[in-house]
């Protein structure tokens, strides 16, 4: 099972447990990013996913030691009984460090109980300041990058931008980058500059659903795909 095949249960398993799931998650800019933030108001709980138990992920885990309220890791644990070597030391470091431990397998479900197990129970961090990671979370981080995904998609402050471009134009086709940008909220310091960057990007063709109508002055319309999806 992949990393993205694991987040796909975890994050139907956490939904059933009525937690808010978010995914691909960068809070602070150039800093790590979490596979999956999900939140049950007040309480905020980080999990990183990796496919086996390994000092990198423990160590990748750690660094949200002050993000949130619980901290897990996501592993593939195995059919039960099997021994690994080192596993034990991994699971008295992880206790210390009060992160938790999740087993994920889909697989085996049938034949071993749920898809998801709590080996191992996060502790509670009641003095973490979560501000920093609540406050980044949208509605795209639900469904625009899989947890896990193996191509590094995630939702950044140019990717939402682009979102509130397509909207935009899908809601009001023929209109012209001024008028977009009088409209939406950017991650540009200045209008001139999101005007004469969205419109390179755009003709570049790196704005999903956005293409340009070249004329006095350029005219922006939804792409032939982005209107059937509308229209579906």
């Amino acid at each position: 099972m992949s990393e993205i095949e694991m987040g796909r249960v975890l994050v139907a398993w956490l939904t059933d447990m009525k937690w808010e799931v978010y995914q691909e998650v960068q809070p602070y800019s150039h800093g790590q990013i979490a596979d999956i933030v999900a939140v049950r108001p007040p309480l905020v709980w980080i999990i990183e996913m990796k496919k086996s138990l390994t000092l990198s992920v423990i160590e990748q885990a750690e660094g949200w030691t002050h993000d949130c309220h619980y901290l897990s890791i996501a592993v593939r644990w195995g059919i039960s009984g099997r021994k690994v070597a080192g596993r034990s030391v991994a699971v008295r470091m992880l206790s210390l460090l009060g992160i938790g431990i999740l087993d994920v397998d889909a697989r085996h479900a049938d034949y071993y109980g749920p898809s998801v197990r709590e080996k191992l129970e996060p502790k509670l961090r009641r003095w973490a300041n979560v501000k920093k990671v609540r406050d980044c979370l949208t509605e795209n981080h639900k469904t625009f990058a899989p947890a896990g995904n193996p191509w590094g998609k995630r939702l950044t402050p140019f990717s939402v931008t682009c979102l509130r471009v397509m909207e935009a134009v899908k809601n009001h086709p023929g209109i012209t980058m001024k008028e977009v940008v009088d409209r939406i909220d950017t991650h540009y310091s200045s209008t001139a500059t999101a005007r004469a960057s969205l419109m390179k990007w755009i003709r570049l063709g790196l704005v999903d659903g956005v293409r340009a109508e070249n004329g006095r002055p350029t005219k922006l319309y939804p792409t032939e795909r982005a209107r059937r999806e509308g229209s579906a």
